[in-house]
């Protein structure tokens, strides 16, 4: 599960998940988005970790740091340009698994697109159905380089959220 956006509602989602047993947080330092050597660190670290428990058959949650990095005399161009490194960063959570999960769960309109199409290089997708309104489930195509097609045709799916409804929603998406 990557959860990239910092909006309250996912905050609040974020925190649901948290209560629900058996599943393994791991929080991304995404303030370190402004050393390169220091991010690529911990992007490493963080893989690490999730593969780790993906091997032990655990459900991982990644999520980054629930506000806003703001840097003294920033212009919103720059603020910008650290948004998407940090969206590049998540995204590369999920491509460098070398471990393959059963599910992948990414939450943030950004978030989910980013980690369906350039981390797994989804071209074509099936909707399985949904977990709630405006929450689908994906069945990865062929083309897909997920750790999820590393079972076979079509293993695995792709659950993609982002503005989902309630506080619950995301939790949901564990009980599948």
């Amino acid at each position: 599960i990557l959860v990239g956006s910092h909006t309250q509602k996912t905050t609040a989602q974020l925190e649901a998940l948290k209560e629900v047993p058996g599943i393994r947080l791991i929080e991304f330092d995404s303030d370190k988005v402004t050393d390169d050597a220091a991010m690529e660190e911990e992007i490493n670290s963080v893989v690490k970790q999730e593969e780790a428990y993906i091997r032990q058959g655990m459900t991982v949650a990644v999520y980054t740091k629930r506000r806003l990095l703001s840097v003294k005399g920033d212009t919103p161009e720059q603020a910008l340009e650290r948004s998407v490194r940090i969206s590049e960063a998540v995204q590369q959570l999920a491509g460098r698994l070398r471990t393959a999960p059963g599910f992948i769960v990414a939450k943030g309109g950004i978030t989910s697109s980013d980690v369906g199409t350039k981390a797994l290089h989804v071209k074509r997708a099936w909707v399985q159905g949904q977990i709630g309104p405006g929450v689908p489930v994906w069945r990865t195509g062929p083309e897909s380089t997920s750790g999820l097609r590393r079972g076979g045709p079509h293993s695995g799916a792709l659950l993609r959220g982002g503005g989902s409804p309630s506080r619950e929603t995301g939790v949901r998406c564990d009980h599948i």
